[in-house]
């Protein structure tokens, strides 16, 4: 019987990735954005509103993709005690099958969160280098009307 196996692996597999979501820090990072968005002069500026919604709107999308998956271990280690308890190897096919489902759902969401933050990284560099040049460009200016 391949049940304490499993068992380590989806205990494991989870631990690893809840750190991996960090659901904690996101929630934390959500209340600022809560508290701005309860001022009463929050929708002056709708180009800033709608940037601290779409930040608001990926930090909760990614807590709520943690706790579906975090759900679906907690079944899944149900359904390991119970098979354990009966001592019902038939469960096991299906018990496999919902481990591997679990973990190549865990891998596509530890993927898309490595891309986010792959790609939040990149917009950085992107506006770093913007403002970089763009000082250049005025420093450039300033150099030719001095010589000029």
């Amino acid at each position: 019987m391949m049940l304490p196996k499993l068992s380590r692996i989806l205990r494991t597999g989870l631990d690893y990735s809840g750190g991996f979501f960090d659901v904690d820090q996101k929630m934390k990072d959500i209340e600022p954005l809560d508290a701005e968005m309860a001022q009463s002069g929050f929708w002056d500026d709708n180009e800033s509103a709608q940037k601290i919604l779409q930040k608001r709107s990926g930090l909760q999308r990614s807590i709520e993709i943690w706790k579906n998956l975090e759900k679906e271990g907690a079944d899944l280690g149900a359904l390991l005690e119970l098979s354990a308890e009966e001592e019902d190897p038939s469960m096991d096919e299906e018990i496999q099958s919902s481990l591997t489902q679990l973990q190549e759902q865990v891998a596509q969401a530890e993927l898309k969160a490595m891309l986010a933050k792959v790609q939040s990284q990149n917009a950085t560099l992107i506006r770093k280098n913007m403002a970089l040049s763009n000082a250049h460009v005025d420093n450039s200016n300033v150099i030719q009307l001095i010589y000029s």
